[in-house]
């Protein structure tokens, strides 16, 4: 067992319905699947893409993968893309009407103006196309506190649980981060809001201490139990640009 997985299955002791993003966005990718036109390649946008996404590579020969992200050397290690360009989400160097899907993971947080950035993903998606959004949940009780820490503890934190590529900290805004202003975004350049769920993110920074670890498990767990997963850590969106556009 690796150690992604002894994680895993640690944080489903403490929180056996712990919801997973990833998990939720396969869901949306096969549900777009077979509902979408046509048994042939499609196109999908990772916007902010990384070193990495492993989503993407679950599709290999239905998803032609084209990438953006404004670091270089991100871009250079990324092995899941078939194309690669260093752009910036309000400035989106495709055609428009000329990708199927677009992966935005945990870059709206760093976005000075992500009105320019939902615009951009509405242009470049075709008609019936799809933006999933994951992005930091700012209701959540653990962002509040996350704001008075100093940034070399966050990085030191965030290399300790996912390595030194994810160490260091992109600055951060938010100012997209509620259900309330994804939506008024998205819909104001004529997106449709399909699904919108919560999801715990804070779990996975506490994998270098397992008792950490498994108490933010649980504390997720308490909230779910109340009612109360509109408190978890992270936004998945689910918006559609209307057949008819």
């Amino acid at each position: 067992m690796g150690e992604y997985q002894r994680d895993l299955a640690i944080m489903r002791w403490a929180h056996p319905r712990l919801p997973m993003s990833d998990v939720e966005e396969q869901a949306i990718v096969n549900a777009w699947l077979q509902s979408a036109r046509g048994d042939g390649e499609h196109s999908v946008l990772d916007a902010g893409c990384g070193f990495q996404n492993g989503l993407i590579v679950e599709y290999r020969g239905r998803f032609r993968a084209v990438g953006i992200d404004l670091d270089v050397h991100e871009l250079q290690k990324n092995k899941d893309l078939d194309a690669k360009a260093a752009a910036n989400c309000g400035a989106i160097p495709l055609r428009s009407n000329s990708v199927d899907l677009i992966f935005c993971r945990f870059v709206m947080e760093h976005m000075e103006d992500p009105g320019a950035a939902m615009r951009e993903f509405f242009r470049v998606l075709k008609p019936g196309g799809a933006a999933v959004l994951t992005t930091v949940n700012v209701r959540n009780p653990a962002m509040w506190s996350v704001r008075f820490v100093p940034a070399w503890v966050r990085t030191a934190v965030r290399a300790a649980s996912f390595g030194p590529e994810l160490g260091k900290n992109a600055p951060t805004f938010y100012r997209a981060n509620t259900e309330a202003q994804i939506r008024s975004l998205l819909e104001g350049e004529g997106f449709r809001i399909a699904a919108c769920h919560y999801f715990p993110t804070f779990v996975w920074y506490f994998r270098f201490a397992t008792p950490l670890m498994v108490l933010f498990a649980f504390t997720n767990r308490v909230l779910g139990t109340l009612g109360l997963t509109r408190l978890y850590g992270g936004i998945l969106v689910e918006a559609r640009k209307p057949a008819g556009n």
